[in-house]
This record gives C-alpha cells, structure tokens and sequence, in this order.
C-alpha cells in the first residue's frame, strides 16, 4: 500500500530497513528533520524522508565518515558527482597507502637478501606499514576519545587486539548479559550483572568520567560505524545494559 507520509515510527522504519533506534540516533544528529503532526506531536514521515535515510544508508555503505554524510544528506537529493567523489578520494587514500607497504615490504626484502641487518626502528616501521588493517578500529576509538584518552585505552591492547571487548574479562560478561536479555533491568541478576560492568569499566578506565562519556557516545552510535569494524556485541544488548547501568547507578544515589 502506497502511503503519502507514515504516522508511527516503527512503520517508517520497517518500509526503510533500519530500526527506531538508528532513525532517533539520525534525527539527534541532524541527519533527518520528520514533521510533527500539529494536533498531537507526533513525527510524520514522508518519502522525501525515506528517500532521505535510503541515500545515508547507502552513503555509510562506501565508508562515508559522519561528517561527509551530514553534508551530502543536508542536499535534497545528493549529486551522484559529489559521491563518486568522496569515494575515490577515500579509495586513492587506501592505494596510496598500500602502495607504500609494499615498497617498505620491497626495501626490507632487497636489504635481507643483500645480507644486511635491519634495524629496530625499520623493523618498526615495517610493522607499521603491513598492519594498516587494524587502523580503521584505531581510528574510530580516535574520532571519539582525546589523546590522552586515546592513550588509555591503548594500554589494554595486547594479542587479543584493539580494545577490550575481547578482553578475557569481557567476554564472559557480553555472553551473560545475553543470556539475560529479555529480563527486567532491575531483576537481581540483571543488575548484579551490571555492577560487574560498571566496575571493570571504571577499573579500566581509572574512574574517568570525561573518557567513560566519550566511550559511551561511541557505542551509542554503534550503527553509524563503518561495516568492517566488528561490533561487539548487538544494539539490543548495548540498550540493555546501558538501561541497566542507569539502574544501578540510581540505587547507588539511594543508598548514599
């Protein structure tokens, strides 16, 4: 059925392909302004809206930063031009930077095969140069966190990779809060669970509020990430747990 406007959000959001959540996290960013029907409030979306989230969506698809898509959406109808623009630009980036790897990889291999010794430095630079797959989730973390923030959360990079989510620790405590999923954010187990949370985040984080904000607004904004960056865990678990936390920290406030 052909419709002019869609009056709930959850309908919207079905005939787009996205869920609530991403269409109020568009909206808080000033990706899409809906109507608001006069006699109740409520948002009206029409087709110059889906039309709308349909051009984001396909803009995050070919790794458009936030920023680029604030600009090309804010057009009523992005030029194809401007895309195929950002794209190369971003595609060139990558070739530049593979091309150098290989002729950092080139030189190693000519110095080694003369017989000579690298150094540690050009040993270092060399790594560098061939990891450049694990930037992307570096960058992300830097997009969100200060230097010095940035700084403490790569203390915990070790062989299990960037970030802590798969950190030994973390994994039991992402698998619990699955299986809990569904329950009430203030059953006893919901919210036991998510004192442990709250307590190794603040343990590796030193208690820092700035950076625990910070970190907060990069997983609420999980859906914006690029497709290659593996998220830890889903949305719902996310909205769980954060709802979880907010419960445990008011029955702090209580007990104070």
């Amino acid at each position: 059925m052909q419709h002019d406007y869609w009056i709930t959000i959850g309908e919207f959001a079905k005939e787009a392909g996205v869920s609530v959540r991403t269409l109020h996290f568009y909206e808080e960013q000033g990706l899409i302004e809906p109507n608001r029907d006069p006699a109740n409030g409520r948002r009206r979306f029409n087709r110059s809206d889906l039309v709308r989230v349909q051009n984001i969506t396909l803009l995050k698809k070919i790794g458009l930063s936030l920023r680029q898509i604030h600009v090309l959406s804010s057009q009523a109808s992005p030029e194809i031009a401007d895309v195929l623009s950002l794209q190369l630009d971003l595609l060139l980036r990558q070739k530049d930077e593979l091309e150098e790897a290989i002729r950092s990889v080139q030189w190693a291999q000519t110095r080694v095969g003369h017989g000579q010794v690298l150094t540690m430095e050009e040993l270092c630079h060399l790594i560098r140069m061939t990891e450049m797959n694990v930037r992307t989730r570096e960058d992300l973390y830097r997009n969100y966190l200060t230097d010095a923030q940035f700084e403490v959360i790569a203390k915990g990079v070790g062989d299990h990779g960037f970030g802590w989510e798969n950190d030994a620790a973390w994994g039991p405590l992402v698998l619990e809060g699955e299986r809990l999923l569904g329950l009430e954010t203030d059953d006893p187990a919901v919210q036991d669970l998510a004192k442990r949370w709250w307590g190794l985040l603040w343990d590796q984080t030193g208690g820092d509020m700035d950076l625990l904000k910070n970190l907060k607004t990069m997983y609420d904004q999980m859906e914006m990430w690029p497709e290659e960056i593996e998220r830890p865990f889903n949305p719902e678990l996310r909205d769980f747990i954060n709802d979880a936390v907010g419960v445990y920290m008011l029955s702090l406030k209580d007990c104070a």
